[in-house]
């Protein structure tokens, strides 16, 4: 039988979490599913705990990387095997409730929706909920991109229901080896959707207090995959003519992304030295992404070189 949902999880170094992130899938209410493991290269016991799994449930498979390409990687090698028509992405340091994907489907109404959107908890290392976020259940029609595609709901793609086609017939994937990678995946899949549906229900479990976390983690490369991220959407809103229908959307989405940012950098262990240097380099690039990208997106290799030589 078909599965009707595929249900991507990828994992690198995460054995303190996987076998209760796998457990809260593999207990799902709704059972026609099928459950893909990618492991980005991981050094620890993570590969052999998902194997015990595999040996207990036929509906998982595990596939293993040569080389690690990231989060964004692992989920695209996921995507192109999928069986199912619909996608959910679990993180592996999360879990779901159990009737998660049932009612996620359920409103899907078989699939008829594109996108299909529930709420979420914030939760600690402990599994313990520090923050309950609930959405205004309703369904919405994007009809000549009427949508904001950048504000409509949180701007991960974990606590949604995809439909596979959004990614296959445009051509839209995870940017690999690079972090944000949902945010700047999200507002491209989203600009295809027509229809898209919110529920209230909070059903996914986010570990928001995780010390050694990607979105709490903070270097040079989380500070140039930021403006990579923005220049990925830029360039899609051009490909596709709509700059100028989103330019005030978009300029927030940024300051939005790099606030969001700059609040877990400033309540992170970062002494004030190195918080200062870091958010010097971030306001730079912040201005000369707004205000200089047109004029530098003309120049050919060897003007900018003249231009970073001018005295």
């Amino acid at each position: 039988m078909t599965p009707v949902i595929s249900v991507i999880i990828p994992f690198y170094n995460m054995e303190e979490y996987l076998d209760r992130c796998l457990t809260s899938v593999r207990d799902q209410s709704l059972s026609n599913i099928e459950i893909i493991c990618i492991d980005d290269c991981s050094r620890d016991g993570s590969y052999s705990i998902v194997s015990k799994h595999v040996s207990k449930d036929s509906r998982i498979s595990l596939i293993r990387h040569d080389e690690n390409i990231g989060v964004g990687g692992a989920r695209n090698t996921a995507i192109n095997i999928a069986k199912a028509d619909s996608l959910a992405f679990v993180d592996s340091d999360d879990f779901i409730q159990e009737d998660m994907l049932e009612k996620l489907w359920n409103a899907s109404e078989n699939g008829k929706h594109d996108v299909v959107c529930c709420g979420f908890n914030g939760i600690d290392t402990e599994g313990k909920t520090l923050a309950e976020i609930k959405y205004e259940p309703r369904e919405i029609s994007n009809i000549d991109d009427s949508l904001n595609i950048f504000s409509v709901c949180n701007p991960a793609v974990w606590n949604k229901l995809w439909k596979k086609d959004l990614f296959i017939s445009n051509n839209i994937y995870f940017p690999s080896d690079q972090y944000f990678e949902d945010m700047s995946t999200q507002p491209r899949l989203l600009s295809k959707a027509k229809q898209i549906k919110i529920i209230a229900d909070c059903l996914y479990h986010y570990s928001a207090r995780r010390a050694d976390s990607i979105t709490n983690s903070f270097s040079a490369k989380h500070i140039n995959d930021l403006f990579k991220g923005f220049e990925i959407i830029l360039s899609f809103l051009e490909e596709n003519n709509l700059v100028q229908h989103y330019s005030d959307n978009f300029n927030d989405y940024i300051d939005a992304g790099i606030l969001n940012h700059v609040k877990k950098v400033t309540q992170s262990t970062m002494n004030d030295k190195e918080l200062v240097s870091y958010l010097r380099h971030l306001l730079v690039l912040k201005t000369t992404f707004i205000e200089s990208r047109d004029f530098l997106e003309s120049k050919n290799p060897g003007e900018l070189q003249a231009l970073i030589a001018r005295k």
